[in-house]
């Protein structure tokens, strides 16, 4: 009974709490952060339709490979009928194309893998076998093929195997031949070769570089058994209409700048980052351009789709491997199509249709308004971006824009944030620092001067009543005493009893509390923290844990080295070292919130200076309380460094360990008495 009412409870709560849009889509929608973490955002395609191979008993397709559109007309290649059927704006099959020669015998497409439509109306179908790309007229004419060429710039022994062509404005056929490692073979209007265009140039890395030294080396014979060195071949293309090439690599590295965007001299033009997935292998089938410059690529291992604008900038991801509607089996090829997003799946025999939401509509919309300057007109489209994902970075750089193209330099800062563009941000930050001083130009003034007659004051007061250092000053004072006077500060506190252990106590609360406040509340410009993701139990353990852990291995260490200090002493004679720590890192944090980003040595500095003043601090503290020369303090602060180090290897072996068994009990727990 009480196993029932759990579970029932539990199908209850899923049911109230459970995401709206997961009931209707069977996949999420994600982008990743500045920080390269997938964040979950709103949907931007829904499936509208699902085109299947078979309606009402008619076999629309049999073995579809590939898709193109223009002037409104879907084209898709059946490779097995060797047909095309074209669809019209509602996807409803228009005609069937059935390919034959001049003499009105039909093409039997030998292993037809991509189909393009050219401006006129020509259709070009690339064929591996056997070998040729055929141009066609609108009704399956056989005009010409495009055979392998006969030029010395062949390289020998290469397969012409042609998988994808595409014609640019002004007839040059751009053609893909399977296991190229020289780029797109270029014919002219007649047909006759003009070389190859967009080859990759070989990847220097250190296997290469090895390679080439044996090959050196080496007898040619003995050099022959070694891996080939060769570019990276391309696997599909696309071109718009400014006649800019857009490919992809093979290869399922991500991070190796698998997309393309090349102009007519084979320079790409767009950013090297990462097409796909940060952290998952992808195999990247195709390339989609929108007429206004997004690029929609299709991942067939995954079975996703990401687009990016023109620069390169992901917008959104979304899909999946399943038989659910918006996930697939084997995507082959994507197209845009009326402004919908269209993917052929060769396995499922289908084609899904995927429309835009409002979210992606205005993402659109906003972009197209940012690149041409257009800040004030794409406010309120990345107003309605945030309204639906206020964690959407692009729309808080647009709208940051916005407000800094009217001189509202602090509203831009607060937006800048949310695109975590720092460098935005300086700059805004500069404006309104600007702008806030010559305000107040006639107070500051005044006041500084006042300050440093003050200072001089009482500067003259305290060297009048100066008395030499020594014995017999207050405990609460030692802590500044030994700032400065490190030597003679220590030595008072070994020798003269003089330490408090609730000093000891304070100083160390006013560093953990400047370690958590460096963290948190760090200029954003200087601070690259995950600030929502702060954790009070690491907080504690990366700074009180550490001090800790670094006074009992000292101990342990000066133990077996005639150390005169004890545990307490050590723990004090630190506390104290750490003044440097607290006093540097709260200056450094009020300087970040006071300077841009072209003025960051001055806060490195103050960040080095702390860190060594500290570092000088905790050896001579370790010195006098152990009484040790320096050459043993050295010797013995680098054992209690590796001692610290191998500390805490075990205790994240240890809590592995333990985290695993208590995992393991809790499943037990549950299948035994849930």
């Amino acid at each position: 009974m009480k196993k029932a009412f759990s579970v029932l409870l539990a199908v209850l709560l899923f049911g109230l709490f459970a995401p709206a849009s997961h009931a209707k889509n069977a996949y999420h929608t994600y982008t990743y952060d500045s920080y390269q973490q997938a964040v979950h955002t709103a949907p931007a395609y829904t499936v509208e339709k699902i085109v299947a191979s078979a309606e009402d008993g008619d076999v629309l397709f049999e073995n579809p490979v590939d898709m193109d559109s223009k002037d409104g007309e879907l084209f898709l290649l059946d490779a097995q009928s060797s047909k095309i059927v074209v669809f019209d704006q509602n996807l409803t099959v228009k005609r069937v194309i059935t390919p034959y020669e001049e003499d009105n015998s039909p093409i039997a497409f030998g292993e037809a893998l991509g189909i393009f439509i050219c401006d006129d109306g020509r259709i070009l179908v690339s064929s591996k076998k056997p070998g040729c790309v055929y141009i066609l007229d609108e009704n399956g004419l056989c005009l010409s093929k495009l055979t392998e060429p006969k030029s010395s710039l062949i390289p020998e022994g290469y397969y012409y195997e042609p998988i994808k062509a595409v014609e640019d404005n002004g007839g040059i056929i751009y053609v893909l031949s399977a296991g190229s490692y020289s780029g797109a073979l270029q014919f002219d209007v007649n047909g006759a070769f003009l070389g190859f265009f967009g080859s990759e140039k070989v990847a220097v890395t250190p296997k290469v570089l090895i390679n080439y030294f044996w090959k050196k080396v080496l007898t040619d014979e003995m050099a022959a058994g070694l891996e080939r060195t060769l570019p990276v071949e391309f696997v599909s293309f696309d071109i718009d209409d400014g006649d800019f090439i857009y490919t992809i690599r093979r290869g399922n590295d991500v991070n190796s700048g698998q997309v393309r965007k090349l102009n007519a001299r084979s320079q790409n033009v767009i950013s090297e980052g990462v097409y796909g997935d940060y952290y998952t292998e992808a195999l990247l089938t195709d390339i989609a351009v929108h007429k206004s410059g997004f690029i929609s690529i299709l991942d067939n291992q995954n079975g996703k789709v990401f687009q990016y604008d023109k620069d390169g900038q992901l917008l959104f991801a979304f899909g999946g491997i399943g038989q659910q509607h918006g996930c697939f089996m084997n995507p082959v090829a994507i197209e845009e199509f009326d402004e919908k997003l269209l993917v052929l799946d060769s396995t499922k025999k289908t084609i899904t249709v995927f429309k835009r939401t409002k979210f992606a509509e205005d993402i659109h919309s906003a972009l197209l308004l940012y690149h041409d300057g257009e800040y004030q007109k794409a406010k309120p489209y990345w107003q309605n971006v945030l309204s639906a994902d206020f964690r959407y970075e692009l729309a808080g750089i647009g709208l940051g824009k916005a407000a800094e193209q009217k001189g509202d330099y602090v509203t831009a800062m607060k937006y800048y944030r949310i695109g975590v563009r720092r460098d935005l941000y300086s700059d805004a930050f500069s404006q309104m620092r600007a702008k806030t001083i010559r305000n107040l130009i006639p107070f500051i003034v005044p006041a500084f001067l006042a300050v440093v007659i003050a200072g001089m004051v009482l500067m003259k007061k305290r060297l009048a009543r100066r008395v030499v250092y020594g014995g017999g000053r207050k405990a609460i004072k030692y802590p500044i005493y030994c700032l400065f006077h490190p030597f003679s500060g220590f030595e008072d506190l070994k020798y003269e009893k003089t330490t408090s252990k609730r000093i000891s106590a304070f100083l160390l609360l006013c560093f953990f509390a400047v370690t958590v406040l460096t963290r948190q509340a760090t200029g954003f410009i200087f601070n690259y923290n995950r600030i929502e993701k702060f954790n009070l139990i690491v907080a504690i353990i990366m700074s009180l844990g550490l001090f800790f852990a670094f006074a009992i291995a000292n101990y342990a260490i000066t133990t077996i080295s005639e150390g005169k200090g004890s545990f307490k002493e050590i723990v004090i004679f630190l506390s104290y070292a750490l003044v440097p720590f607290i006093i540097g890192s709260s200056v450094c944090l009020v300087l970040s919130h006071a300077i841009n980003m072209d003025e960051d040595v001055f806060y490195r500095m103050g960040v080095y200076i702390t860190y060594v003043w500290t570092g000088w601090q905790i050896l001579i503290a370790l010195k006098e309380v152990h009484q040790y020369s320096f050459k043993r303090v050295i010797w013995t602060t680098g054992l209690t460094v590796i001692s610290l180090v191998i500390m805490v290897i075990l205790a994240a072996i240890l809590y592995s360990v333990f985290s695993q068994l208590f995992s393991f009990i809790a499943v037990i727990y549950q299948e035994l008495f849930l």
